[in-house]
C-alpha cells in the first residue's frame, strides 16, 4: 500500500532549503486558489532509493501543521501526484490528516479517494519538458473544496487530469503551505546530480516567500532555491536542482 504519512517533522529542524525543507508560499490575503507548476528543465534520474520507497518519486504540496492545528480545523489536506519508476505508473491522489500534536497524539489518515487516479504505461515522468501541476480551490469562505492535478510528459498520451472535490466535513482553510520532492512511505529518494526545474506559483491574490519549513515526513537530496518575483500573482518562481 503506497502511503504519503502525515506525521510531518516539526517545523524548526530546516536549516537549508533541500528535500523536505522548502520555503512556504504564503498570500497577503485569503486566496480562491493557490498553485504550482513543477517544470523539468534537465531531466532527472534517481540513484537509489531509500527504505520502504519501492520505486516511489513524489511531489507533496503540503500546508503548515502549527497552523492547521492553531487556527484552522485540524485537518491537514496533503495534495501528491507519485510515479512509480519500477511499473511506470503515475498515481494522482489527496489525503486528509489529522495532525499530530498539537491536535492529537497520533495521525490519522480520514480521508482520501476511494479510487486513486492511476496510469499505467507512463515513460519517465520526471525527462526535461514534463510539467507536473498542483492547484488548490478554495470556496467563498477560504476553505478547499476541490484540487486539481495534472501531468504532462514530452511525447506520450498526456497530459492526464484528476480533480478531487474535498468532502466539506472534511475542509479547512488553505494555510501557507511547501511544495517539495520527496519519497514516499515515509523514506526518501536520492537523485542523480544533474537534474533541474522550476517551481511557477500562482494565485488570485499576492504571493510571498514565507518560513523554511518541514511538512513531511519524505524527503530527497533535491536543493531549492529563495523565490523570486515576491508580491506578484502568478510570476514568482523557485528553481531547484539535484
Amino acid at each position: 500500500m503506497l502511503v504519503f504519512s502525515g506525521r510531518v517533522v516539526a517545523q524548526n529542524t530546516c536549516s537549508q532549503p533541500i528535500g523536505g525543507c522548502n520555503y512556504e508560499v504564503d498570500t497577503t490575503g485569503t486566496p480562491s486558489f493557490v498553485s504550482v507548476h513543477a517544470v523539468i528543465v534537465n531531466t532527472m534520474t534517481v540513484q537509489y532509493y531509500g527504505p520502504n520507497d519501492d520505486g516511489w518519486i513524489s511531489l507533496q504540496f503540503n500546508p503548515d501543521q502549527y497552523l492547521v492545528c492553531t487556527q484552522g480545523n485540524g485537518y491537514w489536506v496533503q495534495g501528491i501526484i507519485a510515479y512509480n519508476a519500477y511499473s511506470n505508473e503515475l498515481l494522482f491522489t489527496v489525503q486528509i490528516w489529522v495532525p499530530p500534536p498539537p491536535c492529537v497524539i497520533y495521525p490519522a489518515l480520514i480521508w482520501q479517494p476511494q479510487i486513486p487516479g492511476e496510469v499505467s504505461n507512463v515513460p519517465w515522468a520526471l525527462v526535461s519538458g514534463a510539467v507536473w501541476y498542483i492547484l488548490y480551490g478554495m470556496n467563498s469562505n477560504g476553505m478547499i473544496s476541490y484540487v486539481y492535478e495534472q501531468v504532462s510528459v514530452p511525447n506520450t498520451n498526456g497530459p492526464w487530469t484528476y480533480v478531487w472535490n474535498i468532502p466539506s466535513q472534511y475542509s479547512d482553510y488553505w494555510f501557507p503551505s511547501n511544495v517539495v520532492w520527496a519519497g514516499a512511505d515515509v523514506s526518501y529518494v536520492i537523485f542523480n546530480s544533474g537534474g533541474s526545474g522550476t517551481f511557477y506559483y500562482c494565485s488570485g491574490v499576492n504571493l510571498y516567500q514565507g518560513t523554511l519549513a518541514n511538512n513531511t515526513a519524505e524527503n530527497s537530496n533535491v536543493q531549492y532555491t529563495q523565490m523570486f518575483n515576491q508580491y506578484t500573482t502568478c510570476d514568482m518562481y523557485q528553481d531547484f536542482q539535484t
